[in-house]
């Protein structure tokens, strides 16, 4: 799956110095600013990032 991010809504931060996890929640939260009403602001709402950090798959080996 490819996906395409408008550099405009990518953070600040170096996305070396980022995981993906971090990069997915940076663009999740990204377009949940720029659209409140979206999906990806209901998911940040819920509590997006807790579930996702919580994720075992995330665990270092």
């Amino acid at each position: 799956m490819t996906v395409t991010v408008a550099v405009s809504s990518v953070p600040d931060t170096a996305p070396s110095t980022m995981n993906v996890t971090e990069q997915f929640l940076a663009c999740f939260r990204a377009q949940a600013a720029r659209q409140p009403g979206a999906s990806a602001a209901a998911a940040v709402r819920s509590g997006l990032a807790g579930r996702t950090a919580a994720n075992p798959l995330d665990t270092p080996a």
